[in-house]
């Protein structure tokens, strides 16, 4: 295995991959087919990338940053600048002359420090959650190129992931920060996290997983898995909110806590036993119905499922390029208002 790989594609390409044929039916095709590189990376390579993106978020926009740790770094290096500079202002003739003789003598050591420092800023953030040195693949638009995913093979087959899986869900990440403008603004999930607390059990109050799972885009990428196995099987996306029922209910794993959850509250449950098929990757299945498990009410896993996986639904219609389509499904919906409870913007 190269410890650095880039495989140019675009987007059409990797969404035919992913459905079999482009635009699933019976979608129009609007899509902007934009050119990105699959990033495969492994030992000194995955080191290389990482300092790549250390290096770029350190000198990035502040205000662009999501990573808790370039943040302090670049705080902290702002903070020393502007302390330096109005000692500096404060010194007279001489004392800069001085000051200057000082410097230019303990270069050497200046240097050195500085590097000591840059290393042990480094390995600081390389050791951190941000970095993603534990993850099977990332997209991160802050601290890397916005036209690439990086993925990490070796990583993927010790966990066991399947990696045509791993690079659809980093794809839709992709895809998402080109569509939705307005979540970029969200990337500290402040206000989602401060939203979401008012529905979680007290037991996953504190979770860091339950956040990350209920990230809208997070959910969204695993809803993708679900929608092209539905679709690898049926040759026919749903068109509207029944159907959109009916891909969840017939859904391997998924489809068996979602009937309970429904059948909990007097909903009356269209057929779905004809339509049952199996998950290219069930883990994403298992994963969406792990999220049930987060909300207190009573009531919250039957809204989540039909207030809010039903319009990001809608959302991944727009990423595959068809917003009309998209537009008539969500029309469909009864109600959306957990999807705005959860995630404090409307609908599309």
């Amino acid at each position: 295995m190269l410890f650095y790989k880039k495989s140019p594609t675009t987007s059409r390409s990797q969404l035919l991959n992913d459905f079999g044929d482009f635009p699933p039916k019976p979608l129009a095709d609007d899509l902007t087919n934009r050119n990105f590189d699959v990033v495969y990376l492994s030992g000194l390579g995955n080191q290389y990338f990482l300092m790549s993106r250390f290096v770029r978020g350190l000198m990035g926009d502040p205000e662009d940053l999501i990573d808790s740790e370039l943040i302090q770094f670049q705080k902290e290096h702002v903070e020393s600048k502007i302390k330096f500079m109005s000692t500096y202002k404060g010194l007279n003739f001489f004392q800069k002359a001085g000051l200057f003789v000082v410097i230019f003598f303990a270069l050497p050591l200046i240097f050195f420090g500085m590097g000591v420092y840059f290393i042990g800023a480094f390995y600081k953030f390389s050791k951190s959650k941000s970095a993603g040195s534990s993850v099977v693949g990332f997209f991160n638009p802050t601290s890397q190129q916005k036209s690439e995913i990086a993925i990490k093979p070796k990583i993927i087959k010790k966990s066991k992931s399947i990696l045509p899986a791993i690079v659809s869900h980093e794809h839709i990440h992709l895809l998402q920060h080109n569509a939705f403008m307005e979540r970029r603004k969200d990337l500290r999930k402040v206000e989602h996290n401060t939203n979401l607390r008012k529905f979680l059990t007290e037991k996953f109050l504190e979770s860091e997983s339950a956040f990350y799972y209920l990230e809208l885009n997070e959910v969204e990428a695993r809803l993708h898995e679900v929608v092209l196995s539905y679709y690898r099987a049926h040759g026919q996306l749903p068109v509207d909110y029944r159907g959109f029922l009916i891909m969840i209910l017939s859904c391997e794993f998924l489809g068996d806590h979602a009937a309970r959850v429904l059948s909990e509250h007097d909903i009356i449950l269209p057929e779905s036993e004809s339509y049952n098929y199996q998950m290219r990757d069930v883990t994403a299945a298992r994963e969406i119905a792990v999220m049930f498990m987060f909300f207190s009410g009573g009531n919250y896993p039957k809204r989540f499922i039909c207030e809010a996986l039903s319009v990001m639904y809608g959302n991944l219609i727009i990423i595959y390029g068809d917003p009309m389509s998209a537009s008539e499904y969500l029309k469909t919906i009864i109600n959306t208002d957990f999807y705005i409870n959860l995630y404090g913007v409307d609908t599309p």
